[in-house]
């Protein structure tokens, strides 16, 4: 189609635009690699007619042939060159061809689409061409998966200024369930410092995990802060490598477990009461709202009372600390990290099966924690971080 006669049906409306754009824009590649094939050929056997009779190298036709461009194999007409050596003639391979028919032409893509969550399986449908073969894709995916694993864990954590510490687990099947860190500086950044995996959310998974981290750098001039869902497991385990460490209950999880006991006509005041506990500022006003969430629990149901009392000071540590209260949205609840899962399940949901022996969750994982990672912001209320960090290390002399 000429240009011009495109450019009248953009302008009347009976072409798309952008089909139209991505129509050029393949074409010139093609085009572009034709051009490239036949200044090699032309540099090798010299212009057409006009080739010597001592030039070893001679045109041989065209055959078909491949390449790989935008995420997609296509078919093209690739030059050939017959190169004559003492032990006879024989075909030449033109290197503008086998660049141009490498894979790894495409593996960014290839790897963009998995990471958003299209199946090995599905790639070769994706990209319109058989042929690109489900193997051929999941030996890219370990690649890159291997290199993102790397990339995760040989990161050293000893030059930042740690200041908080959360931990939660993701569950990928019955029997393989990864735990994940995250560890919040001074600054207000985010940062995903590892995770481990095994078959349940057990103490040695998470000593596994706090091991390796501290190894690797991971430390606080003061007190860790560590916001936590209510395992003990992830609480003995971050007491065991920071024993003055100081465990704050994620007030969510406590909230949504209340809730399990209680009836729904209860609910309303539960949230009512909850909220006033995340909203308070300072110790006194949190115990008063606990006070009140105690009368109210213990006149409803037993149960509820009983899972309240187990969390203890852990419901207002970090009220205990006296800070402003512009910083509860970001230290009462684990809902970072569980933002991090959350994105996490979407990378991981066309997964179907785990194969814990080959490495297989490593390599998702890490991609997946990296993915959701480039998309971290600074914390809320980070201005105000430098009064925590005082806070903290008043913790630390009271002790003394």
């Amino acid at each position: 189609m000429k240009h011009k006669e495109t450019l009248t049906q953009i302008l009347d409306g009976e072409a798309d635009p952008s089909e139209i754009m991505k129509s050029y824009l393949r074409a010139s590649a093609q085009f572009a690699l034709a051009s490239i094939m036949e200044e090699e050929v032309e540099s090798l056997c010299g212009r057409k007619h006009l080739q010597g009779n001592e030039n070893p190298f001679r045109r041989a036709g065209s055959e078909k042939g491949i390449m790989y461009s935008e995420g997609k194999k296509k078919a093209i007409r690739r030059p050939r060159v017959r190169q004559q050596t003492e032990s006879g003639e024989k075909e030449y391979g033109l290197l503008s061809y086998y660049f141009a028919r490498q894979i790894t032409n495409i593996e960014d893509e290839i790897i963009r689409s998995v990471e958003a969550g299209v199946s090995t399986r599905k790639q070769a449908k994706l990209n319109g061409d058989e042929a690109l073969s489900k193997s051929s894709v999941s030996r890219i995916w370990a690649e890159r998966g291997s290199e993102k694993l790397a990339e995760l864990r040989e990161r050293e954590l000893d030059h930042e200024n740690w200041i908080a510490l959360m931990l939660d687990g993701v569950v990928l099947s019955s029997d393989v369930t990864g735990i994940v860190a995250l560890g919040i500086t001074e600054d207000g950044e985010k940062q995903i410092l590892d995770f481990a995996i095994g078959a349940t959310e057990n103490l040695s998974v998470a000593d596994e995990l706090m091991s390796r981290i501290c190894e690797r750098g991971f430390t606080s001039s003061s007190p860790i802060l560590a916001i936590l869902d209510g395992s003990k497991a992830l609480s003995k385990a971050v007491l065991k490598k920071f024993p003055d460490g100081i465990i704050q209950r994620c007030l969510v999880h406590k909230e949504r477990n209340l809730r399990g006991y209680l009836s729904k006509k209860d609910h309303g005041e539960c949230a009512r009461l909850m909220n006033r506990l995340r909203k308070s500022e300072g110790k006194e006003s949190a115990d008063e709202a606990v006070d009140d969430l105690k009368s109210f629990l213990k006149s409803k149901n037993q149960v509820a009372y009983n899972s309240l009392l187990e969390a203890g000071d852990e419901l207002t540590a970090f009220h205990s600390l006296e800070v402003p209260s512009t910083l509860n949205k970001t230290f009462l609840s684990t809902n970072i990290i569980e933002n991090v899962m959350r994105n996490l399940r979407g990378h991981l949901g066309r997964v179907t099966r785990w194969r814990a022996e080959t490495g297989q969750p490593e390599l998702w994982l890490a991609s997946g924690l990296l993915v959701a990672e480039s998309g971290f912001r600074r914390v809320s209320g980070y201005s105000e971080l430098s009064s925590l960090r005082t806070a903290l290390l008043n913790t630390q002399k009271a002790t003394v």
